[in-house]
């Protein structure tokens, strides 16, 4: 519980970090995205492509960001540049943040439980052999008296 509270307090500061340090803004594209491309020609969701934008403190860039295929020369896109002005990706949600410590806790438990059972396990072991010898012992003892047999 411990480790999903500090998962939880981490992802919502990672969260506010990221949103202090990325901001949405709008790119040109400089090429049009050829319908030969691979992302054309498999389906794929996105193409890279040249275009060119303002970095937050107001100077040009130019670089490759993704857009969707058949995109013509021209096209407005928007993108999420961090403070330095490179193409990043938009940050992360509240819900992505809850969901990942969520999975983190969850993963912490699933561990623990995992290692208190394999400690109870082996504990269980070394009692059974413990108890097994003591039963050998003993019966050394009582098994010619009890068949009225002597032992080799």
């Amino acid at each position: 519980m411990i480790a999903g509270a500090r998962l939880w307090s981490d992802a919502a500061r990672t969260a506010r970090d990221e949103a202090a340090h990325r901001h949405e803004t709008t790119a040109t594209t400089l090429a049009r995205v050829n319908s030969s491309s691979t992302a054309a020609r498999f389906g794929t969701p996105e193409a890279l492509v040249a275009a060119s934008w303002r970095a937050p403190d107001g100077t040009s860039r130019t670089g490759k960001v993704a857009v969707q295929p058949r995109t013509a020369e021209g096209t407005t896109v928007t993108i999420w540049v961090d403070d330095a002005g490179a193409v990043t990706r938009a940050p992360r949600s509240a819900a992505e943040g809850q969901f990942g410590a969520i999975v983190g806790g969850a993963f912490v438990a699933g561990a623990l439980s995992l290692t208190a059972a394999g400690v109870v396990g082996l504990r269980l072991r070394r009692t059974e052999a413990a108890t097994l010898d003591e039963w050998e012992s003993e019966w050394a003892v009582v098994e010619p008296l009890w068949t009225h047999r002597r032992r080799s």
